[in-house]
């Protein structure tokens, strides 16, 4: 069997998240919601594995700065219902970005930490 062709100018359909609401104010759009979130993945890549501090800032602001799109008109003035468990799970992924940093500084401190000598 054989797939059928895909037509370039075709585009994919979004990804919609089924237990965010969105009531978007333009086109009267109301259902599941588009994820955007700011920035580029690649680039939050790049700052994790050449700079530690700096990546942690980009992933904290990426995952701050994430907003829900109308995927009618992608406009992200709409009034948004999450639920609790999405929000306290950025929350929790906030914390443990910054835990995660905590611990590989303190294993950088302990590894470099002089022993004494015989």
């Amino acid at each position: 069997m054989s797939t059928p062709p895909q037509d370039p100018q075709q585009e994919e359909a979004p990804l919609l998240l089924p237990d965010v609401i969105v009531r978007c104010r333009r086109c009267s759009y109301e259902g599941p919601a588009e994820p955007y979130a700011p920035g580029k993945t690649w680039l939050e890549g790049v700052f994790w594995i050449a700079f530690l501090v700096p990546g942690l800032v980009y992933s904290l602001w990426r995952l701050f700065g994430r907003k829900y799109l109308c995927p009618a008109c992608k406009a992200a003035d709409g009034e948004v219902s999450v639920p609790v468990g999405r929000r306290l799970a950025v929350v929790l992924r906030a914390l443990m970005l910054v835990l995660f940093l905590v611990a590989v500084v303190l294993l950088a401190l302990i590894w470099n930490y002089p022993r004494p000598g015989p």
